[in-house]
């Protein structure tokens, strides 16, 4: 909410790094048609030539999806960005911490970052995302982490900052483009108005942290997830062999999955998008209407 208006945050790092143009332009467009078609603001975050935009207008989107020189910012790289004029799209991090400095409440993304694979063989890589989420408090849906990541690894690590899961309508934690995970949640809820509900008792609390709300991909584009764990496994092995690593790591491995997937991980990315974007207007919509009683 902003100013008691329903207002939902979405970021541009899929933009900028997800999908080629035009593809990338007419998914941010079909964004933000879902959320106005419920009553709510969207407010697509990005970065363009050194300037904070908080409600992208149709040239600024298109700009930075043609923008071959657009550069992926984390939270941590605002201020390098802003002083060095660049242009980019911003990650779940980024979007988060503008969100939250905007008054904004609620924001929608398809899957955090966390934990990476190989934390056994001394490989430690855990996202900002993670991080800025035990510091600012912000409603985020989404459809879990990145299946590429080590998901049993990021759940023990949000229970570790503190960070409240909840799911909407499922009682497993959704690895990105599977429903059907072996990680039960201890928390859930099946309706908007018990979800709301619990968001607003959080509020009261006053905890200072973001609620992780987990809305698994749609059945009908859901992959499963034994499937999309072969994929994975090739995809790393192709990034051992090539020696990719750090910021690198993320955009090559869901290519390469996308590869071995022949396509079909790239319309389950799409589709989980939307489906988060439907619920995270519901819901600022729903906490703009809320009346605490007196």
């Amino acid at each position: 909410m902003l100013n008691n208006k329903p207002v939902l945050a979405l970021e541009t790092a899929v933009l900028t790094h997800g999908l080629p143009f035009p593809d990338n332009v007419e998914l941010s467009l079909a964004l933000e048609a879902v959320v106005k078609s419920t009553g709510t603001i969207p407010a697509t975050i990005g970065i363009v030539k050194g300037k904070i935009k908080v409600g992208l207008d149709l040239d600024e989107i298109e700009f930075l999806g043609k923008e071959k020189d657009s550069v992926k910012l984390s939270a941590a790289d605002l201020s390098y960005a802003m002083t060095k004029k660049l242009s980019g799209g911003t990650t779940v991090s980024a979007t988060l911490f503008i969100s939250y400095k905007s008054g904004i409440k609620v924001f929608s993304t398809g899957g955090i970052g966390g934990v990476h694979r190989g934390w056994e063989e001394g490989f430690i890589d855990v996202s900002q995302d993670l991080i800025m989420m035990s510091q600012y408090e912000v409603v985020i849906i989404s459809s879990g982490v990145k299946a590429i990541l080590d998901i049993p690894k990021t759940i023990e690590y949000l229970e570790t900052l503190g960070i409240p899961v909840v799911g909407y309508q499922t009682k497993y934690f959704p690895a990105f483009y599977s429903y059907d995970t072996p990680y039960k949640l201890n928390s859930y809820f099946m309706d908007i108005k018990s979800l709301v509900d619990y968001l607003d008792m959080q509020s009261i609390l006053d905890q200072k942290k973001s609620i992780l709300i987990l809305n698994p991909p749609p059945e009908t584009s859901g992959i499963p997830y034994n499937d999309v764990q072969l994929y994975i496994k090739k995809a790393v092995k192709d990034a051992k062999s090539a020696g990719i690593k750090g910021r690198d790591l993320t955009p090559y491995l869901l290519k390469q999955v996308n590869y071995y997937s022949q396509g079909t991980t790239l319309q389950s990315n799409k589709s989980l998008l939307i489906s988060n974007a439907i619920l995270g207007s519901q819901i600022s919509l729903a906490l703009s209407n809320l009346k605490r009683p007196e």
